[in-house]
């Protein structure tokens, strides 16, 4: 091997390393934003550390009862309330082999915080929709409605359980598809 492959090799070496730590900070930083919302599984006690204790193995999707957890594009466990709410039965925290999750209580602690878009809701749109009303009714009475029957969210209570995500009916614009994402997410309040 001559010098000038050597040199050819060593800066393509540098070039290459230089490009995946510069993806790699790229995708933390602008990674783990997802239109459609969601927040981090019950435990998880700052982005940084669950980032950095995190495996990505799954455990806790697999066993999560309500299908309230599933894999993001990043391999991150989230919970955006789409397939099923929190029940904070804690499977999650207990199967987590690397400690990313720890124990929780949902009376004192909080996922994140329900958001709806009254340009996307139905009740805000046109009269008849409560099912996120009736659903929070049900588990928290975090959600409550005004005289005309449009929806908000007590910050003050909403633990973020994700429950009101799951009963939205998606979009409240006509012939709009349902990949637009519902009318209320979950975003986190923590980070």
């Amino acid at each position: 091997m001559n010098s000038k492959e050597k040199k050819i090799n060593r800066q393509e070496f540098l070039r290459l390393s230089f490009t995946a730590v510069g993806m790699g900070i790229v995708g933390y930083l602008y990674g783990n934003k997802d239109s459609k919302g969601g927040v981090y599984p019950p435990g998880a006690e700052s982005k940084f550390l669950f980032g950095t204790l995190c495996s990505r193995c799954g455990l806790c999707a697999q066993v999560c009862d309500q299908k309230a957890i599933e894999i993001d594009i990043n391999g991150k466990p989230i919970i955006r309330g789409s397939n099923g709410f929190c029940d904070f039965c804690n499977l999650c925290v207990d199967v987590c082999p690397t400690n990313a999750l720890s124990p929780y209580n949902p009376e004192t602690e909080k996922l994140g915080l329900a958001v709806i878009n009254q340009d996307r809701c139905i009740a805000w749109n046109w009269p008849g929709c409560r099912l996120c009303y009736e659903k929070c009714l049900e588990i928290r009475e975090a959600i409550w409605i005004d005289e005309d029957l449009r929806p908000y969210v007590d910050n003050e209570i909403c633990n973020g359980c994700g429950a009101c995500v799951t009963v939205c009916p998606q979009s409240a614009k006509q012939n709009e598809p349902r990949s637009k994402g519902k009318a209320v997410v979950l975003v986190s309040n923590k980070w």
